[in-house]
């Protein structure tokens, strides 16, 4: 599939998640070698990744963090960046100090809320209520035939 394709298939209003809104951070715990996670409102990438938050470190020996919405599991999953394949595959399986990528959905008065919880091998890195609105789109196709059966038409009085 190219990029283009992709793109298209990404970008068709087929029901899915386009957009975050109502996002609401309540950290419990965020080391202090990170800055606290923004609340903002994310659009879909033009590539897929729908963005719910961003954890940066202060320095760049650290590793980031990104809470995004896995449409296909309506579940938030958190991803690691900058760090080697082995270690990304560490986290994502939750092994060796590392966890984090799978949050627990947990109940909400409005929209979704996890419970996210990120550790690495350094120790506790970040925990939080994460709620938020999903905004989705359903597109709608309409063409114009034309018309060649009959009519019916039934006059109607003022009076009746």
């Amino acid at each position: 599939m190219t990029r283009d394709e992709k793109r298209r298939r990404i970008q068709k209003q087929d029901g899915k998640a386009f957009e975050t809104y109502n996002v609401e951070i309540k950290t419990t715990f965020l080391d202090p070698r990170y800055r606290p996670p923004l609340e903002s409102c994310n659009v879909i990438a033009d590539t897929g990744p729908l963005n719910v938050f961003e954890l940066m470190p202060i320095s760049e020996n650290l590793p980031s963090f990104k809470g995004r919405w896995d449409e296909k599991k309506e579940a938030l999953d958190v991803d690691i960046e900058g760090v080697s394949k082995a270690e990304w595959r560490r986290f994502k399986d939750g092994r060796q100090g590392y966890s984090g990528h799978h949050s627990k959905r947990v109940s909400s008065a409005k929209g979704w809320a996890y419970e996210v919880s990120i550790s690495t091998p350094g120790g506790m890195v970040f925990e939080a209520t994460v709620c938020f609105n999903l905004l989705r789109k359903i597109g709608f196709e309409a063409s114009m035939q034309p018309f060649a059966g009959k009519l019916d038409t039934k006059v109607v009085r003022a009076d009746d």
